[in-house]
């Protein structure tokens, strides 16, 4: 009975003992959040605090636009400092010695509101952002990133070989701007197609590569697996179910967009060429073809709000006044 009295109180303790996740909303409303939850957790808010130190750890997290995945990402995060928190604690007196505040921010305040500006009593200056490709370039603009030129030089001596040799190389420029490396690429994003098995074998055509015989050792399997081939499977399983639906797509917020520029830089079309001018523009009867034969068809599957709507498409190509990257609208 001593036992389990003991027991108890051990784990009362050590629930009281982790730091409390405060969520906070606009119209000025605060609840805990996950409490006493280490897994299993979706409670989400606007922004959250944990700790009561009195060092600031301040963390901008993207996506707060509607749809709260930038909320869901910011519960991870609060998690995630908790334990930071706790293990940071003063061994003398057991009280937090860091404050975390979690910040869901939008796209745009990722990409532009200054930060650390000394002469701005209002100015944050985040302890870690959550960045994406595109706001990191956006960053480096303004002067907020260092390069790391000094640091893979050092690598290089120490290590007698290139730091970058490790990079895949899907990512190899993604954070090489003006000819400086200004970042290292931990993680890669990618994206996943899934086919049908069933409905290959069915209408007996082939797997799409590796599995599909596309290819031989004299000629590689891109040459004849490519959007054109995409399309075709597309339109034959459209023909035979033509009740059900021959393509779908899943993702948030622009992955739409990213799979539109997926397929226009196969076709070998930058965004913003070398002249840092714009490509699409510049490669316009180019880009109008691709919008025919491949994103229609592909996106017309799903309805007709999916695919860019051919007279605003129409007239930003045919637009014939040069328009400057930093001109481009802003999200």
């Amino acid at each position: 009975m001593l036992y389990l009295l003991i027991l108890f109180l051990l784990i009362a303790q050590t629930s009281a003992d982790i730091p409390i996740i405060y969520g906070h909303f606009k119209n000025g409303t605060t609840i805990e959040i996950c409490h006493n939850k280490e897994v299993g957790c979706t409670d989400v808010a606007e922004s959250y605090t944990v700790g009561e130190g009195s060092e600031e750890f301040l963390i901008w997290t993207p996506f707060g636009e509607p749809g709260r995945a930038g909320e869901h990402v910011g519960n991870i995060l609060a998690r995630a400092l908790r334990n930071i928190i706790y293990e940071t604690r003063d061994k003398n007196t057991n009280k937090d010695t860091i404050k975390g505040r979690i910040v869901v921010k939008s796209w745009s305040d990722m990409a532009y509101t200054p930060i650390c500006k000394e002469d701005d009593p209002n100015s944050e200056c985040p302890t870690i952002m959550i960045l994406g490709t595109t706001q990191f370039a956006y960053r480096y603009k303004l002067g907020d990133i260092k390069v790391l030129d000094s640091y893979f030089d050092k690598y290089l001596s120490d290590m007698h070989e290139p730091l970058t040799d490790s990079f895949l190389k899907q990512v190899y420029y993604d954070y090489n701007i003006d000819s400086h490396f200004v970042a290292v690429p931990l993680v890669l994003d990618i994206r996943l197609l899934y086919f049908n098995r069933t409905t290959f074998d069915r209408m007996n055509l082939p797997y799409p590569p590796p599995y599909g015989n596309w290819g031989d050792y004299s000629e590689p399997y891109y040459n004849k697996w490519n959007w054109d081939s995409f399309v075709n499977c597309i339109n034959k399983i459209k023909q035979q179910f033509p009740n059900n639906t021959a393509f779908s797509f899943t993702g948030q917020y622009d992955e739409e967009m990213k799979l539109f520029h997926m397929i226009i830089r196969n076709y070998f079309i930058e965004t913003i060429d070398e002249n840092k001018t714009c490509g699409y523009l510049n490669n316009k009867d180019a880009v109008l073809k691709i919008i025919e034969n491949i994103i229609k068809p592909i996106f017309s599957q799903l309805g007709d709000d999916w695919y860019p709507n051919n007279k605003e498409t129409l007239a930003f190509l045919n637009n014939d006044k040069y328009i400057a990257p930093e001109e481009l609208p802003k999200m």
